[in-house]
């Protein structure tokens, strides 16, 4: 069995069941200007993956990760304390989840 990391059963929640985003821009699904500007500040503040340094590897960050989703709180999108930094590997891990 697999959890959401909301807590839910997988699949069971909202969380993953993202409204569809064809034909929309990158501003529109919440990713423009300010998004962007925010990004490249948290990822020179955290420039290493914060996942593998817990484990004691040097990654560097190729990702600025939401914790909790746009799709589950929009008002979460530019909160500085909502953001991880992740290498590809770790993004896409917690992405299947």
């Amino acid at each position: 069995m697999r959890f959401c990391r909301c807590g839910q059963i997988a699949g069971q929640c909202d969380c993953r069941k993202r409204e569809p985003t064809k034909g929309q821009t990158t501003t529109q699904r919440g990713y423009g200007y300010d998004w962007q500007k925010l990004s490249k500040a948290f990822r020179v503040a955290n420039p290493m993956c914060e996942r593998c340094l817990e484990n004691g590897k040097i990654v560097a960050v190729e990702h600025v990760h939401h914790v909790i989703p746009i799709s589950v709180d929009r008002s979460q999108r530019l909160n500085w304390d909502n953001l991880v930094s992740l290498c590809q590997a770790c993004h896409k891990e917690i992405e299947r989840q």
